[in-house]
């Protein structure tokens, strides 16, 4: 597969001999970004408005640690208690959730993980945030804004949570009640027979906004499908899909806007913008297959990643990644956007997320053939490489 990061927003307008074309290789450099390798076997999840990345490290046990990457310093984030540590989401005040080890077991042996809240270096443990015990504390913790609005998945249950005012709502469900969806197949005498579940469906919130707006995967139909959601007034809806049978939606900014991927008639994913009531399709440049849309920031600017596949019906083959942006109706490689010859990085694989600042977040090769996360920020107009 080839992927690649993009934008789509409205920076400063192009010339037609500086406009990239990525279809005919047209590869015209304009430095417009600086670059920070965020180190061998990193990945970024996530940037806040004051250009704080999280994301985690492996190290040399193949341990995964959190961190926070603030004014060029590292700083872990610790644990709950166990050796692994992935926080998902941040926001402007530098608080941090996500979900960490316990350093307990279940009976089957795996670890037990809990959401957390990581605030002013104090982590705290999320399971257990429902007065009732319940049991509807936090498995994962999957975003927070700047209110301290959570949102995340709820400990042993397939549903979406959203912790405000310190109360747990549930998101709810999209499949309708008593329908059930396919969970199997059941052979008998007869042939094969499906076997249904009468449950309520999975509910995966991704990214929750200042008006606490939650968007999202859900099990949506009898066929299993996810489709991607909206939770705002104490509702879910179904975005729907661009023809095809699945969706997932990765961000919102306050505008409400949504950008996510979702399946087309040809059975391709491709990237959307949801806007006003309307999904519209982001497509892709000729000669590439499969987009989509990873984050949005507050000014409109998407980021996402675009790939190529060879081969025939499901035997895709790799062949490269690259990161790209979408500007204007044209798709620009990030990669002519910013010089790597001192950096250590090969190529900017794929970009993840954009803060208000325009700087972006994502993950990249790199001389050591290991996995690297970067950090890109604008270079202003008036010093800029031409």
């Amino acid at each position: 597969m080839l992927a690649m990061g993009f934008i789509l927003g409205s920076q400063s307008q192009l010339s037609a001999e500086e406009t990239v074309n990525v279809v005919a290789g047209v590869m015209k450099f304009r430095n417009e970004y600086s670059v920070i390798d965020l180190g061998k076997l990193t990945s970024a999840t996530g940037i806040n408005s004051t250009g704080e990345v999280i994301g985690t490290r492996e190290d040399a046990s193949h341990t995964t640690h959190g961190f926070i990457y603030s004014h060029g310093q590292f700083h872990d984030l610790g644990t709950l208690g166990g050796s692994t540590t992935v926080p998902l989401g941040i926001n402007d005040a530098g608080e941090v959730v996500g979900f960490s080890q316990t350093g307990e077991r279940q009976r089957n042996g795996a670890a037990v993980v809990h959401g957390f809240l990581s605030a002013h270096g104090v982590m705290r443990d999320l399971a257990a945030l429902d007065p009732t015990s319940e049991g509807k504390g936090f498995d994962s913790a999957a975003a927070i804004n700047a209110s301290g609005q959570i949102v995340g998945r709820a400990s042993h249950q397939l549903t979406g949570w959203l912790y405000a005012h310190g109360e747990m709502v549930s998101l709810g469900t999209l499949v309708p009640k008593g329908t059930g969806y396919h969970i199997g197949w059941e052979i008998d005498p007869e042939g094969n027979r499906e076997i249904r579940s009468f449950g309520a469906g999975s509910t995966q919130p991704a990214r929750i906004n200042a008006d606490g707006e939650v968007v999202g995967s859900a099990t949506a139909s009898a066929g299993g499908y996810d489709h991607a959601f909206l939770y705002a007034s104490g509702a879910l809806r179904d975005l729907g899909t661009l023809g095809g049978e699945y969706s997932s939606a990765t961000d919102i900014n306050d505008a409400g806007q949504i950008v996510g991927g979702a399946q087309t008639s040809d059975k391709l994913r491709h990237a959307f913008l949801y806007s006003a009531g309307k999904m519209q399709d982001l497509g892709v440049p000729k000669g590439y297959k499969i987009s989509s849309a990873e984050g949005i920031n507050a000014s409109g600017l998407i980021v996402g990643y675009i790939e190529n596949v060879l081969g025939v019906g499901f035997a895709y083959i790799q062949v490269d990644d690259r990161a790209c942006r979408y500007e204007h109706g044209e798709w620009i490689d990030l990669n002519s956007r910013v010089d790597l010859a001192d950096s250590g990085l090969l190529t900017l694989t794929t970009a993840r997320a954009v803060n208000a600042a325009g700087q972006i977040i994502g993950q990249a090769t790199a001389n050591d053939h290991a996995y690297h996360a970067y950090l890109l920020t604008p270079i202003p107009a008036q010093v800029s490489a031409r």
